[in-house]
């Protein structure tokens, strides 16, 4: 037989049994009972501590398990434009690498501590005293008043 110099490497491929489930690029999948179909769900929090180590969003002293919004004072120095896209780069990073997912909401809710961040992060960079000031100023995208980009 003609493999056309594919080969499967065996130190890095695991043959497991679907019912049992298994982790695909981050994603816990399992069998959904009595059925064929297969539940792909993200883990929120592996992604929340990857956005906490990134300065995006830090865990309260309140809460150890949801983190909130935070300034990222690496960025402030960057025009208004370049602060909005960078937060859609994220955006669209985790959107289009967990399209597959089953859980969605869960994604929702980690994009709207994106956007609060965005918001924190333009409210310090322009002197204003809060997240709500900003949604004020710039609307609900955080419109760049140059620009326009949201």
């Amino acid at each position: 037989m003609n493999n056309n110099g594919l080969s499967l490497n065996t130190k890095k491929l695991v043959i497991s049994n679907t019912a049992e489930g298994f982790t695909l690029l981050g994603a816990k999948c399992k069998r959904v009972k009595n059925t064929s179909k297969m539940s792909m769900d993200v883990d929120s929090y592996k992604i929340y501590r990857k956005l906490v180590k990134e300065n995006l969003v830090r865990f309260s002293n309140h809460s150890s398990i949801i983190p909130t919004g935070t300034a990222n004072n690496s960025i402030l120095n960057l025009p208004h434009a370049d602060i909005i896209k960078f937060y859609n780069f994220k955006v669209r990073e985790l959107t289009s690498y967990y399209t597959f997912v089953t859980n969605r909401h869960i994604l929702k809710g980690i994009i709207w501590q994106i956007h609060r961040s965005c918001a924190l992060t333009l409210a310090k960079k322009h002197k204003l005293r809060t997240m709500s000031a900003s949604f004020k100023k710039f609307g609900k995208s955080l419109d760049c008043p140059l620009t326009g980009i949201k």
